[in-house]
This record gives C-alpha cells, sequence and structure tokens, in this order.
C-alpha cells in the first residue's frame, strides 16, 4: 500500500513537472514577436554555439523572454515554499498569508511606495 501512493505521487509529479515545461514553452512562444518551438531551439542552439549570431530574435529571447520566464519560476517555487512552510508551522493545511496580517502588511507597503512616488 505504501508502494502505490509513493508510485502515485511520483506519476503526479512527473505530470506536474511536464506541464511545468509545457507552461515554459507556451510563455516563450507567445508575444508580439512569436516564436516556434524549433525556432526556440534553434536560438538556444545557436547561443551555445560558437557561430551564434546576434539578431533581433536572439535579443527578444534573450533579454526580454527568458529573463520574465525565469523570473516567474522562482516567485512561483518561492510563493509555495512561503505557503507550505505557513501550512508546517501552524499544522493546518487551510492556512493562508491573512493568518498573521502578511497580506495588510504587503498592501500597506505597495501603498506608501505608491504614495511616495517610488518605482
Amino acid at each position: 500500500m505504501k508502494t502505490n501512493r509513493l508510485q502515485s505521487k511520483r506519476i503526479g509529479l512527473a505530470i506536474l513537472t511536464l506541464l511545468m515545461l509545457v507552461a515554459v514553452f507556451v510563455s516563450l512562444m507567445v508575444g508580439v514577436t512569436h516564436f516556434s518551438v524549433g525556432e526556440i531551439f534553434s536560438i538556444i542552439g545557436q547561443r551555445f554555439s560558437a557561430d551564434g549570431e546576434t539578431t533581433i530574435s536572439n535579443t527578444v529571447f534573450w533579454n526580454l523572454r527568458m529573463p520574465r520566464v525565469v523570473l516567474c519560476l522562482l516567485v512561483g517555487a518561492a510563493l509555495s515554499v512561503c505557503g507550505a512552510s505557513y501550512q508546517s508551522i501552524f499544522r493546518n493545511p487551510l492556512t493562508d498569508p491573512y493568518i498573521l496580517g502578511i497580506s495588510s502588511g504587503a498592501s500597506l507597503g505597495a501603498a506608501i511606495s505608491i504614495l511616495m512616488g517610488w518605482e
């Protein structure tokens, strides 16, 4: 029974990883400049080869799209770790950021930065 549960968790993790990779490729393709899957692999291959050209497509991909996708992955990972730590600290799977007032503090910080004109 325990191996069945472990195997189902592994399958679930593999499916979620595959869905994340699909979401990454879709977010790299969609935008003002559309890239196909072949173009994405071509741009990545050119980056790591000796004959890498600097084109507009390469610049858009490496300076705009890739940092955005990597930042989204990092922010998502950080939020999931924070949520899991909240749930483990309070031993409650329904814990949310309103328990300690973190959401209210974030709202206050955003309002102060907007009123002060900080970007």
